[in-house]
């Protein structure tokens, strides 16, 4: 990845310095490999929702949908961002330590998560996948993100959470959390 970074012949755009919201969204999905979080203590988990750039695609709302998903499921570059897992190995407290570099679909994951407002699509990886079956749980999990943005996307945001309680089969407890928050949080 790296010489892939040093192979890139123009630098990126600053998505700030563009107007037009597709090619600014279009910006963003080329920055997304330079998003940087730090690890708090010795779990492997970040809150990429605190990086600018995953900001700006939540500000983006439902018009950065298409462009993430496509991300989500298809591209392979990585970001600069370098978990460890003190305690992966054995239940010996230090006895490995495991460094995988992160993906650029795992920010972009939570830019989904958070323009859809719904945890339900979240991929159960065990970390033993095969890279075949890695890209599989990649598509069915984008299919049904796409297809959840394909019936709610026209809707407002409160006719998408009243449409979500009145489906017995919905996440209508996730919905209400939403609809009973403060206007002002």
């Amino acid at each position: 990845d790296q010489e892939r970074r040093h192979r890139r012949t123009s630098p990126l755009r600053d998505p700030a310095n563009i107007a037009d919201k597709p090619q600014r969204i279009a910006a963003l999905i080329d920055q997304l490999e330079n998003v940087a979080a730090l690890q708090a203590g010795y779990s492997p988990d970040y809150n990429f929702l605190k990086h600018p750039t995953v900001q700006a695609f939540v500000r983006e709302g439902w018009e950065a949908v298409d462009p993430l998903l496509e991300c989500y499921e298809n591209d392979q570059r990585l970001t600069r961002v370098i978990p460890y897992n003190m305690f992966g190995g054995g239940g010996r407290g230090y006895s490995r330590t495991e460094r995988t570099i992160t993906s650029v679909r795992e920010p972009a994951y939570v830019a989904l998560e958070n323009i859809l407002e719904t945890t339900q699509f979240a991929p159960a990886f065990t970390g033993k996948e095969t890279p075949a079956e890695k890209q599989a749980i990649y598509h069915r999990t984008t299919a049904a993100m796409r297809a959840y943005s394909t019936q709610f996307q026209a809707r407002s945001r409160e006719e998408r959470l009243y449409a979500i309680l009145q489906d017995e089969h919905g996440r209508w407890l996730e919905a209400a959390s939403i609809l009973v928050q403060p206007l002002n949080k």
